[in-house]
């Protein structure tokens, strides 16, 4: 916030600017206050354990970078000067090159909460570690905009087409959650939640696109023929996410409740930038000067998943 003042006083003294630090403050201080009114009420804690399964729902990734026809790469030519430097050989502005839609599946999840009861609220910080199935797609290469990729189309070997695969996921989250419990007479009791907060979420992506053996008689088709290029990845990112969920307890007397939980969450998606390719062509990960890394950046959309637990919830 910036005005005119005569000196530092005046400015400390402009009822915006104490007003500015006064919202700030309170900001700082709500979860402060929200967890000090806890604790002064009458209630009692809480502490539950509790495993699952999830599963993902349907995730887009697009993948996007800079790409040149095959025939541009200096590299398979004996002498790097006649390679063509027509303009489509020297592009240099990044097109989407495909995007796909993955089912990663099922996964196990394991987790644990502690919490506060007042009343019918409670307060409760929770933390979960979930997996998820591996899915491996047919690359569709004309599902970008890249007229170099799609030039291609001819080169790949028909029994081993492009592929990639999503796997390896895992998401380690830490949420804060608001419950109502709907109070009966019976040992049931219903719940319904929601939270915000945190995941470390970790997969591998991987392409793979495998040349036919006989791609023509010009040089840089000899040189070409039945090569690899390989994109092999690690993905992390942290995310924001919020989850909402239903549930049931049932009392087994005294402190312990059984506790089963259905919950959807979601974190934003991400993009992972530059990711550099294990080889091209079966040479170094190189654009076709021979010289500038041959990198994509990876776009993941946002992740949803869907869970029932079945935990063990003891107060005291």
């Amino acid at each position: 916030m910036r005005g005119n003042y005569r000196n530092e006083r005046d400015r400390r003294h402009d009822p915006l600017v104490r007003r500015a630090k006064s919202g700030r403050t309170a900001l700082r201080l709500a979860p402060l206050l929200l967890f000090g009114f806890a604790a002064g009420a009458a209630g009692q804690g809480y502490f539950t354990v509790d495993a699952g399964g999830t599963a993902a729902r349907d995730l887009l990734i697009a993948v996007s970078g800079v790409n040149h026809p095959t025939r541009c790469d200096t590299l398979l030519y004996a002498n790097p000067a006649d390679a063509p430097r027509d303009e489509a050989c020297t592009a240099s502005t990044p097109q989407e090159l495909f995007r796909s839609l993955f089912r990663p599946g099922a996964g196990f999840a394991l987790g644990g909460a502690v919490g506060y009861r007042m009343g019918a609220l409670r307060l409760e910080l929770s933390v979960m570690s979930a997996g998820a199935g591996d899915d491996e797609r047919l690359i569709a290469t004309a599902s970008g905009n890249d007229s170099a990729l799609i030039s291609k189309d001819s080169e790949w070997d028909p029994d081993d087409p492009p592929s990639e695969t999503f796997s390896e996921v895992r998401v380690r989250r830490g949420f804060a959650n608001a419950i109502l419990d709907l109070s009966n007479p019976s040992p049931l009791t219903p719940y319904l939640g929601a939270g915000v907060g945190l995941g470390r979420v970790e997969a591998r992506y991987a392409a793979r696109w495998l040349r036919r053996a006989d791609l023509g008689p010009a040089e840089w088709q000899r040189n070409a023929a039945g090569t690899t290029s390989l994109l092999d990845t690690r993905l992390r990112e942290l995310r924001v996410g919020f989850q909402a969920f239903a549930g049931i307890g049932f009392s087994l007397g005294g402190a312990a409740a059984l506790d089963l939980r259905a919950h959807w969450s979601r974190f934003t998606g991400f993009t992972a930038a530059e990711q550099l390719w294990r080889q091209i062509r079966d040479h170094e990960p190189v654009q076709a000067d021979g010289a500038t890394p041959f990198t994509t950046d990876v776009a993941v959309g946002d992740l949803d998943r869907l869970g029932l637990t079945l935990g063990m919830r003891y107060s005291f």
